[in-house]
């Protein structure tokens, strides 16, 4: 309960999900959180939806991925690279 309670405080302290951006917003707070000391996987499991991994594949979504990280660390803005990410839901 004690690291849930300080996950919280240190998402808080960096202000959260980024409402601005559509794409990306993982990587930037992981940006932001790196000035609050080492970065660790938190105990337990997360669950999330393979739904774009079905649909399109492993190597199509791999290949993907690298390719937007890639363009957005060159300077692309997520709102651009969102257009070729898009909602299956």
């Amino acid at each position: 309960m004690i690291n849930a309670i300080l996950f919280r405080k240190t998402f808080e302290a960096v202000g959260g999900f980024s409402d601005d951006l559509p794409l990306m917003e993982d990587v930037d707070i992981v940006r932001r959180l790196r000035a609050f000391g080492r970065i660790v996987m938190a105990e337990g499991r997360m669950l999330t939806s393979a739904r774009r991994w079905e649909e399109n594949g492993v190597w199509a979504n791999s290949l993907g991925n690298v390719s937007r990280l890639y363009r957005y660390f060159r300077g692309a803005s997520p709102q651009m690279l969102a257009k070729d990410y898009p909602d299956i839901r």
